[in-house]
């Protein structure tokens, strides 16, 4: 299967100016954590908890405020945090452009699976559009409120569901950010629901889509080959049914019809789903942010 790398086109300024104001109310109490620079809890309308970290670096803002990416799967957020921070004070100055890391967790038990993903007529599914209005409604008022923010450099970013949810968003609420990072995405959710969201592309979606998988994510690795019988032809039939890697670039594809977006589709030679994690944040960070 061939991978190659491709290059990354980089956030663009765009109309939006200001994000929505904070309830007053509402203002969360940060509180510092080792390497990270504050954390709260907030809580949404129907009363879940969420666990918002924010990576700030040191010094003024520029003026027209910090890039800004809100990530989710928190569990990556470290790793993100240290590669942005990593390029942004090369010895030979900055390889990108220093900013802000929004971060979504959850303080107890996860609902990945409730947040990240849409509800489906007929079919079940979450509460992804409860979610996104807690995210961009509430959580990045309540940032910006602390951290001056460019909102024209808005990119929201996720792995594996948290990735549907990213793609989701662009192609039903596009008006929320103006840059999408979507790493190994579940594409074989919903029996094909991001492929039949991209069959009609919003003329308002726009920006860099980066779209990120593995080699290995419809395949076996070299480790897996080694595998039993039965259990290396139960994981290959897997994700042979799921073709996350043939079913990323048909999106990718289909989104080409977007005049105003620039999608483009990476696979990453010797990666499975979780180890190209580092390798797909740093290439996407020196795209979206780089000098």
């Amino acid at each position: 299967m061939l991978c190659r790398l491709v290059r990354i086109p980089r956030v663009q300024e765009s109309t939006m100016s200001t994000f929505p104001t904070a309830a007053p109310h509402t203002g969360p109490s940060w509180q510092a954590q080792p390497g990270l620079a504050v954390q709260t809890v907030l809580t949404d309308d129907a009363g879940g908890a969420y666990r918002i970290s924010v990576y700030a670096p040191p010094g003024p803002a520029p003026a027209r405020g910090w890039p800004v990416l809100l990530w989710l799967d928190d569990e990556f957020a470290d790793l993100a945090w240290a590669l942005w921070r990593h390029h942004a004070q090369g010895r030979k100055g900055p390889v990108i452009a220093p900013g802000v890391l929004v971060s979504v967790g959850y303080p107890g038990a996860s609902r990945r699976e409730q947040d990240y993903v849409p509800a489906l007529a007929g079919a079940g599914g979450g509460r992804a559009d409860a979610f996104r209005r807690f995210l961009f409604d509430d959580v990045l008022p309540q940032v910006a409120a602390g951290w001056p923010l460019d909102p024209d450099t808005l990119a929201l970013g996720g792995h594996s569901l948290g990735g549907l949810f990213v793609l989701d968003t662009l192609l039903r609420a596009p008006e929320r950010a103006h840059a999408w990072l979507a790493i190994s995405p579940s594409v074989w959710w919903g029996d094909g629901h991001l492929a039949r969201l991209a069959d009609s592309v919003p003329a308002q979606a726009h920006g860099p889509v980066l779209v990120y998988v593995g080699e290995h994510e419809q395949g076996l690795s070299p480790a897996e080959a080694t595998l039993a019988a039965d259990a290396r032809e139960r994981l290959a039939a897997h994700r042979g049914a799921r073709r996350m890697v043939d079913g990323a670039r048909e999106f990718v594809q289909a989104l080409a019809r977007g005049e105003a977006l620039q999608p483009r589709f990476t696979c990453i030679a010797g990666e499975g789903h979780r180890s190209l994690v580092p390798r797909a944040l740093d290439l996407a960070l020196r795209g979206l942010y780089g000098r």
